[in-house]
């Protein structure tokens, strides 16, 4: 285990955890110009610890941010290969019946997590794009007690969960709705998921996953099962009722190849610090998933799935929705879906999961119930699109600053720089005050979020003396009722200049305010 303590806040930063025989461990949510200490030791499968050694003080720099000011950094020659999207899926979020096909073509999701409300036409648009599906079981189980006023509680007839889930994987065959990966509950750590009163035990939800894993394979031997998808990232968290780490022990003790490891990512963990509101702990998340696995004998095949990602008080604005998304794509995960949460703003009447977030061609949240763009279309739009060709190294020096950047054949570069120091509780209804105002007070993050210059430093590819275009245009963040069309902002920065003998070149980004995803284009001039 490292963990990487920052000096000045006198905080724990984050913590990774290494392979067995691992002599070195990236970390990569760490800030240059602040300073950190690192402590390594040992920790066995049962969670006791060994001695732990400690560092110096480290001081990060960045080559292309040296000064104190507000800087991001994108050198195209450290390249880390094909950008994949990986952050791409949705919770839902379109159907047939109520999307335009044409916007789930312009959002190429690449995973669909979907319930027992996803249409036939729905399933059949899936398999012609070739999508991957996760399909939540409980969902299919709880609708079918309901209809017949039975209780939704597993335990309360384990014959009759175990036959009903082995006719739900029948019944969807014959219907040709054959999931990727079959999911067996969402968030059985979250209270009120088996109704409002009921407080289920550890041994109960574990006995749920292996009554369901064995009436799937009973009918599906080669099906792909996965579990637990716990709220958030929940290692070894004995007062919860269920945790990653008794999931793998008890897989492993009953044999349960699981095919992943799943949990979400919504800004909920057992590792509780300031920098899992910026989405910053999500790859040292993944990467202890895998050391997991790995240990493991029954699940040591098994993937690392992020089944949500983004919480709801990022989810509306540019810079939330992008800073989060740029600390997942690197991160190795399998599978990644967006949360599902209400449209800011929405008066749509109905229940939340249906009507305003993961349906009515909504997009997560990413479109109105009207259908109009919200603020976290059209970055995400960019995403999908215009970051193509090859991933290059980005570098912050702030926490609450993230982005993505990928370089074309013919040199030209997109990025997508993330501006997201606390959660605009001014501008998204999601957003608690009380978390604002904790994020103002974190070092680093500019008190009462004011708009700040800031210098974009870029290593290119280039010869000393080439011309490039530069182009930059601001999405931002705003309170309102999406009634009026789409308006398509344009640059605020088009300049051209000149590639210094280094390979640098900088130029400012005025006035980005919290909140803000900035688009920028480096074209040949």
């Amino acid at each position: 285990m490292v963990e990487i303590d920052d000096v000045g806040a006198n905080k724990a930063a984050t913590h990774i955890t290494a392979c067995v025989t691992c002599t070195s461990v990236t970390v990569p949510d760490a800030v240059p110009g602040r300073t950190y200490q690192a402590r390594v030791w040992p920790v066995a499968r049962d969670g006791s610890a060994g001695v732990a050694a400690t560092s110096g003080a480290i001081a990060l720099t960045d080559p292309l941010c040296a000064s104190a000011q507000p800087c991001f950094s994108i050198d195209t020659r450290q390249q880390l290969g094909p950008m994949t999207h990986t952050a791409g899926g949705f919770n839902g979020g379109w159907d047939v019946l109520t999307t335009e096909l044409n916007m789930v073509s312009a959002l190429a999701p690449t995973w669909a997590r979907v319930d027992v409300h996803a249409d036939p036409a729905t399933w059949a648009e899936m398999r012609l794009r070739n999508i991957s599906t996760t399909f939540m079981a409980d969902s299919w189980w709880r609708t079918q007690r309901q209809a017949r006023n039975e209780s939704i509680v597993p335990w309360d007839n384990w014959a009759l969960y175990a036959s009903e889930t082995s006719r739900m994987v029948r019944d969807m065959a014959a219907l040709g709705e054959v999931p990727t990966y079959w999911e067996i509950q969402n968030e059985p750590d979250m209270p009120g998921a088996y109704g409002a009163s009921i407080a289920p035990t550890r041994t109960q939800i574990l006995q749920q996953f292996k009554v369901a894993y064995q009436a799937i394979k009973a009918v599906n031997p080669d099906a792909k099962i996965i579990g637990p998808s716990l709220t958030g990232f929940y290692w070894n968290e004995p007062s919860r009722p269920i945790d990653l780490q008794s999931f793998l022990d008890f897989a492993d003790a009953n044999q349960l190849q699981f095919a992943g490891l799943a949990w979400h990512e919504d800004g909920a963990e057992g590792d509780v610090d300031m920098w899992s509101v910026w989405g910053r702990t999500i790859a040292s998340h993944v990467a202890r998933a895998k050391v997991g696995v790995v240990a493991s004998t029954a699940m040591k095949a098994a993937v690392p799935v992020v089944s949500e990602v983004v919480p709801g008080w990022m989810s509306g604005l540019p810079g939330g929705m992008i800073g989060w998304l740029s600390h997942i794509e690197n991160t190795g995960a399998t599978q990644v879906s967006l949360s599902c949460w209400p449209t800011p703003n929405d008066p749509m009447p109905g229940d939340m999961n249906v009507r305003t977030a993961c349906g009515s061609g909504t997009f997560d949240g990413l479109r109105h119930s009207n259908h109009q763009p919200t603020d976290t279309f059209v970055p995400h739009l960019h995403y999908t699109w215009t970051l193509t060709g090859t991933k290059v190294t980005t570098v912050a020096n702030r926490p609450g600053w993230a982005g993505m950047a990928t370089v074309a054949p013919d040199g030209s570069v997109a990025a997508l720089v993330a501006r997201n120091d606390t959660c605009r509780s001014d501008v998204n209804p999601l957003c608690p005050k009380a978390t604002d105002d904790a994020l103002h007070k974190w070092p680093g993050v500019a008190a009462g979020g004011a708009n700040l210059d800031v210098r974009l430093s870029l290593g290119l590819a280039r010869t000393a003396g080439a011309s490039v275009r530069i182009q930059a245009t601001p999405f931002h963040a705003s309170n309102n009722t999406f009634s009026t069309p789409y308006v398509m902002p344009t640059p605020v920065v088009d300049q051209t200049a000149k590639v210094a003998s280094n390979g640098l070149v900088s130029i400012t980004l005025p006035g980005v305010a919290d909140g803000d995803t900035w688009l920028v284009r480096v074209l040949p001039a």
